[in-house]
């Protein structure tokens, strides 16, 4: 599964930062207070859909101690409900890239779920 699995992901990652790297490169000086908004959402949130990627390419790929601290996860949900976030947005707003917004959703949800089993199990 692996095979298949971690070229989808680095093709997505790839995809995605060219967007993000364009898409922040070509923002409009803001006017409003909307436009001010939506540009510090796209400077948060875009980077966030890239490093979701490779969050999820350590815990897919990797067993390592300290990606089970409770801290480094909680710090994965949030970055993964912002990933998620900006993937929505992309999917129903924007229609951009829909495939890519679809398999990165796909991973977002599969990290947050991961972190939450986590921070679970260390509670007990």
């Amino acid at each position: 599964m692996r095979i298949i699995i971690n070229p989808i992901a680095v093709v997505s990652l790839v995809v995605q930062f060219a967007y993000s790297a364009l898409n922040i490169l070509s923002l409009n000086s803001p006017v409003t207070l909307n436009d001010i908004l939506y540009n510090d959402l796209l400077i948060v949130a875009l980077p966030c859909s890239d490093i979701i990627v490779v969050i999820f390419l350590l815990l897919y790929n990797f067993n390592y101690k300290f990606l089970r601290n409770r801290i480094i996860n909680v710090f994965f949900l949030v970055i993964g409900i912002l990933a998620l976030y900006i993937h929505a947005f992309q999917l129903f707003v924007l229609n951009d890239l829909i495939l890519i917004s679809i398999v990165l959703s796909l991973i977002d949800s599969i990290v947050i779920v991961w972190t939450i089993k986590n921070i679970r199990s260390k509670q007990k």
